[in-house]
Formats: C-alpha cells, sequence, structure tokens
C-alpha cells in the first residue's frame, strides 16, 4: 500500500499546511493551517492536477479554482 500514496508533503501556503496523494484511488488530501485536527479529501484528482498544485505559485490560488471548485471532497478527522 505505500507505493500507492505519497507522504504528506509541507508547502509554501497562507492557508494550506500539507497535501498528499493516493495514486490508486486518484484522491488528494488537503489540510489547512486553520484546522488542523481535519483534512480534505478530494476525489478524481489526476496526477498532473496534483503536481500542478505542487509546483503552482500560488498553492492555495492554484487549488481553490483548480481542484476546490471541481472536485467532490469528505471532511475528515485525523487519527492521532
Amino acid at each position: 500500500m505505500a507505493a500507492d500514496i505519497l507522504r504528506w508533503t509541507t508547502v509554501d501556503s497562507s492557508n494550506v499546511a500539507r497535501i498528499r496523494y493516493w495514486k490508486k484511488t486518484k484522491e488528494m488530501d488537503v489540510q489547512f493551517k486553520t484546522a488542523p485536527e481535519y483534512f480534505y479529501r478530494y476525489s478524481d484528482v489526476s496526477m498532473v492536477e496534483f503536481i500542478d498544485t505542487l509546483q503552482a505559485d500560488s498553492i492555495g490560488g492554484h487549488f481553490s479554482k483548480e481542484i476546490k471548485a471541481s472536485k467532490d471532497v469528505k471532511k475528515l478527522r485525523h487519527e492521532f
């Protein structure tokens, strides 16, 4: 299973804390700085969309426009 998921990647963003990607299910998890106890799982995200988000000049802006606006999402609680 480890090959099917990319580890959490901390990003340089004023709003987004970190993101990760599930290759097998094409899902992207996003954790926001304002709610670290939760993360949001976006479905039907391609690897290209994930990489584009990581490489964007404004990660939060790109995420809002390209992922958040067009993908289904589930709010999940971290299990510590």
